[in-house]
Order: structure tokens, then C-alpha cells, then sequence
């Protein structure tokens, strides 16, 4: 196929489209890539052939005054003065570069892609071939699920769609020259519609193709099937690149350096935002590499730890980097994902700060820096004595040591203003908390608590002040929740509850050793018991956190009696080894994480970074590593003495599990509980156990679960707001902030939430879809047939093809591209469906099989295949059999989703998920039987339809 790539801009506006070049030449195609005549480099190199085009508006960016306004968004009167100036003098440059792009189409295509900010759409319909606009940036496709990045004004959320069409009346702009375009060059008519990208000719819309990740966009997307966001579009460095000896002497010289670099943007002065930087890095104590870019961004006078460079391919230089400054442009915003780095993005203008927001709810990135720094003949405001920035900062109290008190409490605040810090406003507003009740909490921190053995845990107890009698919220954690996380207790504080925040044994001063998971019954209820001891303790207790936090409630939630009056355990289990072997297989990846950032957790935050930069290439060798139980030395430098007992003692039927197992005991829990779950959440399965355990013993549990994973910003914040709104009703009487329905469910495919009265509904019913011959999938029962064959190979064991987790992931390919072409992977696809279904509860395989080895691992996924080809990730599930028997049940993660009218069901068999479960060490082969006699199935829980 002849493909097309036209656009336009500067380097980074440029290179994700020669990326998308080389990747469809590589692929088989035929490719001309059309851009301004100073980006041959990007194209040469990799043998794209390419088109030079007019330089056009590119020539305005060395204006001053025009790039002035463009890094200040066209502020004030004098920056709209400019942008109407800007948009004057860019139409006949880009009148220019739109007769070169006529020039280049006459050579003939069978696809168009283009920039969407280019009117290609018009060249494509001259040659009657489809046009596919490839953005960016998420600007071009209007959704409810944010407001436009190119729009600088807060809007309700009402408004969100509405937000993108000024982008659609700036296209509109260039009208006039397109209409000229269209009758002098490529003789076409007037016609309704032309000017919209997103339609063809026809009036059916087009093909989208967005080069950014939908992962790091926010929730409740609802691009249509026709948008394609299919991830960033990276261009590797060319196969004969190298370093410059110098560059390569400077990273070999020391510890690796910080990378800062702005792309095109670098200010009216170049030189004084130079010095700023190299001031900064001086400061800092760190040495850096400083990227000049198309901005010139310049220092003289370097000094020995700075190096000063032009380009080089971000893929090669940002792996070796310590952290990443940049400005947040598309490009770079994803080649510093790809690179795994801690970094700082310091927007600029456009659609810079909204990268740079994504990037910190992501949680990969702080909160963005101020790009511009204030020029020198600029006045700085001063505040009056009385309102230094901080001066509601909680202060340390003089008393003595063991415990320290302090109180919170702000001057110069209106009466009625909540007292908190400013991490804990914006996550007070962005959780939509109700509001404080108090504008004063007193700290109580490291008081002592002694378990029956001796050791000493440490705990901090905010008290609400000026509300009188209040009961009390316990936290107990083996996190730094205490230490460097206090500011949700002290939230929890303020809306009316004592908070006691408990250290684990071996963490954050506690004595001990850490002993995860075993030890929380026995310290729980030891802590409990001190409790009770306690004057401001009034007798009515509640519990509330996710994960690790939840657990804890677990543990002591049996044996707390009348006390206990409310709980809620978010994105956790009652079980432990139901986390660490789901389906009797070592969850490798999450836990060897866990491990090294628990090990790692308490060290200064930079440090703390910096190791789990380092953490990323260990944790891959460790996961490889053979025996597994040696992992943690290679991984961490040490010994984990927890890691080799949680593998020594792989077997279900070990009762050494039996400290950590308390699902046995979730019935008699009578405390009302909330349960917080994510679809994608690695603990899943065993909080929707532990729901339906209390839901059978008639303790009418609430149970919220959303489509978010285990580290979820959004996932966090509904498990705080939801937890204290719990506790609220239940210790408190305040049930304004309860539903109605005790389920709340997202369904997936359809982006829309369902208020129930159950997981699953009781009209769900299980439909099998029965593996057929030749790769089918279908209802219908599969006719005699040849059985399928898995060869597995421990030495190069089936990946794992959904996304690592964020922090505890291993660096890895990911996605369908990395099960083709293998011998231990098997697909079956159904045909389209003729009406939608929902699938709504615990999906199971019954898989009849075989094998030559005594144990063999079967990895069961479900995937949504739209008419595009586009498979979405739907559910999946894996049993490790030993020995392997000739039926065996495989369940898959619980499901509440949509699979529409037209769509396939694609279900794939592998021999294993590495290293997201730990490899099967037995190779052979593995047959999957499909026969009358032997009908291997899925069984979807269908909702039947009303």
C-alpha cells in the first residue's frame, strides 16, 4: 500500500509522524513522509523517502515578540494583539505549504494520513483515496470525559464536549485557503462538510488515529470505534547513531546525570533562561546533560557537571538519565514514559500544561513547575508579614520527645475554613469530601504500643478539637502512611473522628521485624486492647484503607465485637496467599515489587526515586533468576526473610498460611463494610469472594468497583471519599452520603455505571462459547475435530501481554504484538455478535486438556474485537495444574461489560502470563481438546435482557 504522511511544525511536531513512517515501512508498505525541509533528518537516516515542504509558519517562531506570546498563551491584550497577527501572517505561508502538499499528492496514494491541523482531507478526496487524521494530542475528537488541553479556562463538566469546537472554528480559519485550494489545484466542488476532518466525503467518519496512550488519559473515555488511540509513535535512533566521544566521556565520567531540555521553547532569551537552569543545577548539587533544542536554549561559562548538547535520539539518552526536566510536549512527555524515569515537566503553553497534570495524577511526575520564570525588571510580589506562604503550617510544640504533640491550626483564616495542608485541599476537592467539621487537630506522634511479645510499635493520634465526644478511626499500616502520608488522617480528623495511625513491626520506627501479612491478627488486637485503655477513647470504633490497610481489618475485624461498628476494605483480601498465588501460581511481578519498594520505601525522597528507577532492570534479572527464592538478593541486595517463606510454602494446603488467612471468618464479621474494588485490581477476585460471603450471611455489604487498577488516582480518591462517607453514616447517623442501591458497578464498553442490588444480578445466566476447529468460537457445541497443540519452553516462557504496573512492573513489551507467531499461544475468535450482551459477574473456562509433563500453567483471556480490528482487553484468568488433570476450571477476573452489537469475543490460550505469574519450570506439550465428547468452553455470566 502507498501511504502519505503530510504534516507540519517544529522537530517534536514532526518526528512521532517519521516514526509512524518507518513503522509502516517496515510493515511492507510504501511511504512518503511530507514535512518542512529542515526534518529530511528524521526521514533519511531510515530510508523513508521524503518530501520537503515550505518551512511556512516555522519562519515566524524566531519573532520575539511572537514567540513571546506563544510561550505565554497569548496573555493579556497585547498577547490576543499578537495572536491575530500571527494568525495574519501565517495564512499565506501556509498557503505556500499547502500548494507543496498538492505538488507531493500528485504522485498518487492509496491512503492519506495527515496532521490533523492540515486540510489533507481534501487531497485524499482528489485522489479518491480515505483520509486518516493521526493526533497528537487529545484536542481533535471531541469527549465528555475532559474539556479540550487547548482551553486554558476551567468549564463544568456539562461543557466538556462543547470545549472543542473553537479548535473546529480555527480549522474553519484556513477555509478561505483551502476553498482556493480546492478549485484552482485539485478541481473540486463546494460541498457541504469539507472542512471537517472527521467526516469523509460521504459523511461517514473518518478513521482516527491518536499517537498517545489511552493509560495516561483520564477515566470514562468515550472515543468511538472509529478513534484509535494506539499509543505514542516513537522513532528509534538510527542503526548507525552513536554518541559523540564527548557526550559519552561525560555519562561515563559519574553518577548518571539529569536531563533538561524545553524543545522549541526557551523564552525571548535563551541565554538568561540558560543561566537560571545551570543555577538551578548548581544548587541542586547534580550533574546534567542540557539539551539546546530548536528553543537555542544557551549557557556560557558551563560548568564541568553540565553538559551542553544539540540532539540526540531521546530512546538512547533518556534510559541513562537519573530524572527528566522537559516541557511537556507529546513527544517527549511519551519517550520519558518509554524511558522509566522519574522526571519534572515545566509546561509551557498549549497543550504542555495538560500533559504535565496527566503526568502527575499518573503519579510519575510532581505537580508541574513554573516554566517562566520572572524577568528581572519584573516586580515580585511581597507578602505582608502576617501572610507568609505556610503560615498555616502545622508547627512542633516544645514538649518531650516520646510521644511529640503538635497542633494545626491556621492564622488569619475566615471562621469555618477547614485547617489543612495544601496536599490535603487539593485532595479534600478532587475526592469530593464533605466538608470539615473542625479547624483544629492536635498530633500526638510516636506514642508506644507494646505487643504481648515485647515489641514496641509506634502510632500518631490526631484528635479533632472542639466537637466534643468523638469515636475513632484505626489505620494500621506497613507503609509510610504514618510518616509520609499523614495529611488522609488528619482529613479524616477534621470531618469529626479521632484517628490512630499504627506502624507495622519493623516499619517506620516499630521494633521487630517486618513479618507482612502473618503478624497483624496478634499486634491488631494488641493494639486494639491499648486502645480501649485510652480516655479519649469513647467505645465506638471504625476502620478504613485500601490494599495492605484493608488486610489489617481483616485480621481483626472478627474478634473486635460491639466495638467494631463500621468498616470498609478497599482494593484488598482477607486472605493473603489468595493474592500472592491466584490460581496456585506465584503473582511474581506484583510481589517481587511489593518487596523492593517496602524495602526501599523509608529512604529521603530523591533516594526513594532514584531506586526505583534502579529497581526497574533488578526486578527483571531477579524475576529470570533461577532458583526464584534467591530473587530477593538480586532484586533488593538483601535477604528477605518473608519472601523465601511465602516460597517455600507454595502449597494451599500448607498450614503455615493460616496466620494470614482470615477469610474463614469474613461471615462472622458483623460490622457493616463497604467494599472498594477496581476491574483491574490484581485483588480483584478475592474482595468480590469476601463480598459474596458476607452477602450470603445476610450482612448486606455495600460494593463499589470502577474501571481502574490497583494504583488508580481515581481508584484512591473514591476509596477515601467513599470510606468516610461509610463511616459517617454508621458512626456519626450522618446517611446523606449513601445511595440508595448497595452495588455500584462501572460497565466496561458501555463507559456508564449500574446501581444494583447484587453482584452478579440474579437474571445473569452462564452462556458457554465452545472452542471450534480452524480457530472458531461459537455457542453451538464443536464437531469432531483435531485437538490443538501448546509447546512450551521454560527457557522462553509465554509473556504476559497486559500493561506492568506502575512502580512494581518489569519493563517489558506488552500488548497482542508479543503472543504472535508463538507456539504456546492459541486464538479463537467468534463471529460479530447481532445484539449486545452484558457480561456481568465471575467468567470460568472449561478447558479439557492434556499433557507430557506432571504440571502445566493455562492462561485464559477474553478480549472485545470491534469491526476496526481493534481487540480491548476484557478478562482473563490462569491455573497452574498439578497434576494435570483432564477438566480442569480456570476462573477468570470478575467482569461487568459490554460487548456491543458487530463486536467479536476473541478468546486466546496460553501456557503462561510471564512474569506477571512466575514461569511453569516444566516444558512439553499441552493438547486443548474441542470435540463433541470433550466441548472446551468459556461460559460468559450474561445479563439476560429487559
Amino acid at each position: 500500500m502507498r501511504v502519505l504522511i503530510l504534516t507540519h511544525g517544529t522537530r517534536g511536531d514532526v518526528q512521532p509522524y517519521a516514526g509512524l513512517a518507518l513503522a509502516l515501512r517496515r510493515a511492507g508498505h510504501q511511504v512518503v513522509l511530507g514535512a518542512p525541509v529542515a526534518m529530511a533528518s528524521l526521514a533519511h537516516p531510515y530510508g523513508i523517502d521524503f518530501a520537503p515542504l515550505h518551512d511556512g509558519p516555522n519562519t515566524l517562531i524566531d519573532d520575539p515578540d511572537i514567540r513571546q506570546a506563544i510561550e505565554t498563551n497569548y496573555r493579556g491584550l497585547r498577547g490576543k494583539r499578537v495572536a491575530l497577527q500571527v494568525m495574519r501572517r501565517s495564512k499565506p505561508l501556509m498557503a505556500k505549504v499547502f500548494d507543496d502538499m498538492a505538488t507531493v499528492a500528485e504522485v498518487g496514494a492509496d491512503l492519506v494520513v495527515h496532521a490533523p491541523g492540515i486540510p489533507a482531507q481534501h487531497f485524499a478526496e482528489r485522489l479518491g483515496v480515505p483520509a486518516v487524521p493521526a493526533a497528537l494530542q487529545p484536542v481533535w475528537v471531541p469527549t465528555a470525559a475532559f474539556r479540550n488541553p487547548m482551553l486554558p479556562l476551567p468549564l463544568p463538566k456539562a461543557l466538556n464536549r462543547a470545549s472543542y469546537l473553537p479548535i473546529k472554528l480555527m480549522l474553519r480559519s484556513f477555509g478561505g485557503i483551502a476553498d482556493d485550494l480546492r478549485k484552482r489545484r485539485l478541481g473540486l466542488p463546494r460541498r457541504r462538510g469539507r472542512h471537517d476532518i472527521l467526516r469523509r466525503p460521504d459523511g461517514s467518519p473518518a478513521t482516527v488515529l491518536q499517537g498517545f496512550s489511552r493509560h495516561v488519559l483520564p477515566n470514562h473515555l468515550d472515543y468511538p470505534d472509529w478513534v484509535h488511540t494506539t499509543g505514542f509513535w516513537y522513532l528509534p535512533a538510527p542503526s548507525d547513531w552513536s554518541p559523540s566521544a564527548d557526550l559519552a566521556a561525560f555519562l561515563e565520567a559519574g553518577d548518571a546525570p539529569v536531563y533538561i531540555g524545553f524543545g522549541s521553547m526557551a523564552g525571548t532569551d535563551p541565554r538568561r533562561v540558560g543561566r537560571i537552569v545551570a543555577a538551578a543545577v548548581r544548587r541542586a548539587g547534580v550533574r546534567a546533560v542540557l539539551a539546546s533544542g530548536w528553543g537555542g536554549l544557551q549557557v556560557s561559562d558551563l560548568p564541568d557537571t553540565v553538559f551542553q548538547l544539540d540532539q540526540a535520539p531521546h530512546d538512547w539518552l533518556f534510559p541513562r538519565m537519573a530524572a527528566i526536566v522537559h516541557h511537556g510536549g507529546s513527544g517527549t512527555t511519551g519517550a520519558a514514559l518509554a524511558a522509566g524515569r522519574p522526571y519534572v515537566v515545566c509546561p509551557f503553553v498549549a497543550d504542555q500544561p495538560f500533559w504535565a497534570a496527566r503526568m502527575h495524577a499518573a503519579g510519575v511526575a510532581p505537580a508541574a513547575a513554573a516554566a517562566a520564570p520572572p524577568h528581572p525588571g519584573r516586580a515580585r510580589r511581597r507578602h505582608p508579614p502576617d501572610h507568609r506562604p505556610g503560615h498555616g503550617a502545622c508547627r512542633r510544640r516544645p514538649g518531650p520527645p516520646h510521644p511529640r504533640r503538635e497542633r494545626c491550626r491556621p492564622r488569619h483564616q475566615d471562621p469555618g475554613v477547614p485547617a489543612m495542608s495544601i496536599a490535603g485541599r487539593i485532595l479534600a476537592r478532587q475526592a469530593k469530601l464533605p466538608p470539615a467539621e473542625t479547624r483544629t487537630v492536635t498530633v500526638d506522634r510516636d506514642l508506644p504500643i507494646t505487643m504481648p511479645d515485647g515489641v514496641t510499635l509506634l502510632a500518631d493520634h490526631y484528635a479533632p478539637q472542639e466537637l466534643g465526644e468523638r469515636p475513632t478511626v484505626m489505620i494500621r499500616s506497613v507503609y509510610t502512611d504514618r510518616t509520609k502520608g499523614s495529611f488522609v488522617a488528619k482529613l479524616i480528623a477534621e470531618r469529626g473522628f479521632h484517628v490512630l495511625i499504627v506502624s507495622g513491626r519493623g516499619t517506620c520506627g516499630s521494633g521487630g521485624t517486618i513479618d507482612p501479612f502473618a503478624s497483624e491478627r496478634e499486634d491488631g488486637l494488641a493494639v486494639l486492647d491499648w486502645l480501649k485503655r485510652q480516655p479519649w477513647f469513647n467505645g465506638v470504633l471504625g476502620t478504613t484503607g485500601a490494599s495492605y490497610l484493608g488486610f489489617t481489618q481483616w485480621a481483626i475485624a472478627d474478634a473486635a465485637g460491639p466495638t467494631l461498628q463500621a468498616m470498609s476494605t478497599q482494593l484488598t483480601s482477607s486472605d493473603f496467599r489468595s493474592m500472592i498465588y491466584p490460581g496456585d501460581a506465584l503473582s511474581l511481578e506484583i510481589f517481587l515489587g511489593w518487596a523492593y519498594v517496602v524495602h526501599h520505601q523509608e529512604r529521603p525522597l530523591l533516594s526513594y526515586l532514584a531506586a526505583l528507577v534502579r529497581g526497574t532492570r533488578r526486578r527483571t534479572a531477579a524475576a529470570r533468576h533461577l532458583p526464584l527464592a534467591e530473587a530477593d538478593e538480586i532484586a533488593l541486595g538483601a535477604v528477605a526473610p518473608h519472601w523465601r517463606e511465602w516460597l517455600d510454602h507454595e502449597r494451599a494446603d500448607d498450614p503455615w498460611w493460616t496466620r494470614s488467612d482470615h477469610s474463614g471468618r469474613v461471615a462472622a464479621v458483623t460490622a457493616p463494610n463497604h467494599l472498594v474494588g477496581g476491574w483491574r485490581d490484581f485483588m480483584l477476585p478475592a474482595l468480590i469472594r469476601d463480598y459474596q460471603e458476607l452477602h450470603r450471611a445476610g450482612r448486606k455489604p455495600y460494593l463499589t468497583i470502577g474501571p481502574w487498577h490497583h494504583w488508580d488516582t481515581q481508584a484512591s480518591l473514591t476509596s477515601v471519599r467513599e470510606g468516610l462517607l461509610w463511616l459517617r453514616a454508621h458512626l456519626l447517623g450522618d446517611r446523606t452520603g449513601l445511595r440508595d442501591k448497595p452495588v455500584r458497578i462501572h460497565l466496561d464498553g458501555a463507559g456508564e455505571w449500574l446501581d444494583l442490588d447484587s453482584y452478579p444480578p440474579p437474571d445473569v445466566q452462564p452462556r458457554p462459547w465452545h472452542l471450534q476447529p480452524g480457530g472458531g468460537l461459537a455457542s453451538a457445541a464443536p464437531p469432531e475435530s483435531q485437538s490443538d497443540r501448546l509447546t512450551y519452553d521454560p527457557a522462553d516462557p509465554t509473556p504476559d501481554p497486559e500493561l506492568p504496573p506502575r512502580l512494581m512492573g518489569i519493563k517489558r513489551a506488552h500488548g497482542d504484538r508479543v503472543l504472535r507467531d508463538r507456539t504456546d499461544v492459541l486464538t479463537y475468535t467468534s463471529e460479530p455478535l447481532e445484539a449486545d450482551l452484558d457480561a456481568i459477574g465471575v467468567p470460568r473456562a472449561i478447558l479439557h486438556v492434556s499433557s507430557d509433563a506432571a504440571s502445566a500453567d493455562f492462561y485464559v483471556r477474553i478480549c472485545d474485537v470491534a469491526p476496526s480490528g481493534k481487540a480491548t482487553y476484557v478478562t482473563d484468568g490462569l491455573r497452574r495444574l498439578t497434576p494435570v488433570p483432564a477438566c480442569a476450571e480456570v476462573e477468570l477476573w470478575p467482569i461487568a461489560y459490554r460487548i456491543r452489537r458487530g463486536h467479536r469475543i476473541r478468546v486466546q490460550i496460553t501456557a503462561g502470563a510471564f512474569p506477571r505469574w512466575d514461569r511453569n519450570p516444566a516444558a512439553g506439550t499441552r493438547l486443548l481438546h474441542h470435540d463433541p465428547v470433550r466441548p472446551s468452553a468459556v461460559a460468559l455470566p450474561i445479563l439476560a435482557p429487559h
